[in-house]
């Protein structure tokens, strides 16, 4: 009874005032809803980065990015080294944009596009988010795009866990020239599956390089196109401590940089240290370049995030230069550039509430 009392002793306009704002808050997600349908591809400004950025370290050419917020809100940032200035962006109906990656002429951005309902597409847009559309049309989500050297491919991974399949296409919608580059998994072999982990690097001569979670191909593949199992060669297998992210060729092909990450051995998905690494495109004359340790992330918070493992390493277009990701503060990755003897380490970005990803990197 003392219950019933203390409820019928609430003002009335109280459950006005709580019926008005569920109806607002109902009119408003309906409106945005009907906002993001009518517009997806709409331009979002984001603000502009406060990153005291390096301007004369970095040279020359445009740089793109994926900053991640605490609050999990993605957005694409460029800087423009040519004209010192940075600009950042996102699309109306396209909340998680990832693996940007810039064509070779700097005009073009090839990205892993999310819907508010979960769909993937690869898309297309220009180098300020505008003319976006989709260039996949594939059974499974697709991942991880590149571009060719020349620019006239793109190749990306179509799957999921344990099959799949690299393609590589026109950059342009519905392309009549869409061919499987290798089959990443064969019923005759269940144990024999390549899981990737971030994009597939070609060279002018369209040797493929890449990382694999598989059971059998764990660590730095290479891939010769067209030939199947026959073609897919371990050039470097992780290890209980150690392993490898976003292996890429150079510009002239010469050298593969990459990122060797070191862990304890019980804790796979934290780190201690990462690393950037060379080695000939066949696996030999292995060296380091620079090494970085890292803000050890509890287990818990690791899991739970899966952002520990999202580095990544880029070359300058001329060769001379090496760009990379590393998570150096509890809620901060930032990027760094070294020269590509190792030298001149420099901080590029600094925003300690800004998780810095995929890094792209054109004249």
């Amino acid at each position: 009874m003392k219950t019933t009392d203390n409820i019928f002793k609430i003002p009335i306009w109280l459950f006005a005032l709580t019926g008005f704002l569920l109806l607002l808050t109902t009119s408003c997600k309906k409106n945005d809803d009907k906002i993001i349908k009518e517009d997806p591809y709409k331009v979002i400004p984001l603000p502009q980065i406060t990153d005291v950025i390096p301007y004369e370290a970095l040279g020359s050419g445009k740089i793109v990015f994926n900053r991640i917020s605490l609050l999990n809100i993605s957005g694409l940032y460029l800087i423009d080294a040519d004209n010192k200035k940075t600009s950042g962006f996102r699309l109306n109906g396209f909340p998680w944009p990832a693996n940007p990656d810039i064509s070779p002429d700097g005009t073009r951005i090839a990205c892993t596009m999310y819907t508010y309902e979960t769909a993937v597409t690869v898309s297309l847009m220009n180098i300020d988010g505008s003319n976006c559309h989709p260039i996949s049309h594939t059974q499974w989500w697709p991942h991880y795009p590149s571009w060719t050297p020349d620019g006239s491919k793109i190749v990306f991974y179509e799957g999921d866990y344990g099959s799949g399949i690299l393609h590589m296409q026109s950059p342009v919608e519905n392309a009549s020239d869409s061919v499987v580059l290798t089959e990443f998994s064969y019923g005759d072999d269940p144990e024999w599956f390549i899981i990737p982990s971030g994009c597939c690097s070609i060279s002018q001569e369209q040797k493929i390089v890449c990382v694999s979670y598989g059971n059998k191909l764990n660590g730095i593949l290479s891939i010769e196109p067209y030939v199947g199992k026959t073609g897919v060669t371990s050039l470097l297998p992780n290890t209980s401590h150690e392993a490898f992210e976003s292996p890429v060729f150079s510009p002239d092909g010469q050298k593969i940089a990459f990122l060797s990450i070191e862990h304890d051995s019980l804790d796979l998905l934290g780190f201690n240290s990462v690393a950037v690494k060379t080695m000939n495109p066949d696996g030999t004359n292995l060296s380091q370049l620079v090494k970085i340790e890292t803000y050890k992330m509890p287990v818990l918070w690791a899991n739970s995030q899966m952002r520990n493992r999202n580095v990544s390493l880029c070359w300058s277009p001329d060769g001379t230069k090496i760009l990379f990701t590393a998570p150096i503060e509890e809620y901060g990755c930032h990027i760094f550039v070294i020269k590509s003897d190792g030298s001149g380490l420099t901080q590029v970005t600094d925003n300690i509430n800004g998780y810095d990803v995929d890094v792209s990197w054109s004249r």
